[in-house]
């Protein structure tokens, strides 16, 4: 129509930026702004791009949107459609990014979660995946339920894998050396409520609100079993000392007592007497 090449690009990238039309090559996913206009540059090229207009989201499942990023980010610091969308999009990428993480962790140990990141990660990249807002926010508000459960999953995960996961490994860790003596302890009634605590817990994918017990847990059992281990260590002190003293008394009464020979014969007891007074487990 005689309008300069200049002006005209001009005007598209305006519309591009504002979020009003789309560029593509005559496929279904549009191009980025920086490759869109370095095509259209090329006088050559230029005709192969296609320009549509962008689908508008509806005023309502925007402001929709807005109440929903207030529950998930705590925020709604976006006035338009394009800064809403950016909005999400780098909270969803910061997301997927920690749950890729977390689920490395989860699957190099007994770590729970692994289903709830499995299942937020597919969520979270099916959502990414959408070619434009328009899409992006249909496809947000029709799953607005499970996106907040997937949030609240996302929350405890992170707590988890970030605050809570020494913790984890001191329960693991304890109920390991526990399993020496687990029919003992568990005729001890405060022990045995602790010790199934710990157990139910070590197998829950949820343990996340009762980890906070877990240390007390953990004293009540050790209180018990420490008492269980000094009895033991007691009564085979004692009995120890029996065995030396008997040796002691034959060797005294065979006539054939040396320095020697009494070192050679009572040193295996002694020994042994010593390794028990220093048995801490």
């Amino acid at each position: 129509f005689g309008w300069p090449d200049a002006e005209i690009l001009l005007m598209l990238g305006q519309l591009a930026v504002a979020g009003r039309i789309t560029f593509d090559r005559g496929s279904s996913t549009a191009m980025n702004l920086k490759d869109a206009f370095s095509v259209l540059e090329n006088s050559k090229q230029r005709r192969e791009v296609v320009i549509s207009q962008k689908k508008q989201t509806d005023e309502r499942l925007l402001h929709q949107a807005k109440e929903l990023a207030k529950d998930l980010f705590a925020s709604a610091g976006a006035n338009s459609e394009k800064e809403l969308h950016q909005l999400y999009v780098g909270h969803f990428n910061t997301w997927l990014s920690h749950l890729k993480n977390y689920q490395s962790k989860a699957e190099t140990g007994k770590f729970p979660g692994k289903a709830v990141i499995s299942t937020a990660i597919l969520t979270l990249q099916r959502l990414l995946a959408s070619k434009d807002s328009y899409h992006f926010f249909k496809d947000l508000m029709e799953q607005e339920d499970q996106i907040l459960d997937l949030e609240e999953d996302y929350r405890n995960v992170h707590e988890f894998y970030t605050n809570q996961i020494h913790v984890w490994q001191q329960l693991l860790h304890a109920l390991n050396a526990f399993e020496k003596n687990r029919s003992a302890l568990l005729q001890d009634e405060q022990a045995m409520r602790a010790w199934r605590q710990l157990t139910e817990l070590s197998q829950s994918e949820t343990p996340y609100k009762q980890l906070n017990q877990v240390s007390n847990w953990i004293a009540q059992v050790q209180t018990v079993n420490d008492r269980l281990l000094s009895d033991k260590r007691k009564a085979a002190v004692e009995a120890g000392d029996l065995k030396i003293n008997q040796l002691l008394h034959e060797i005294q009464k065979s006539g054939l007592e040396t320095n020697h020979l009494s070192n050679q014969l009572l040193s295996p007891l002694q020994n042994l007497k010593n390794e028990i007074l220093q048995e801490t487990g």
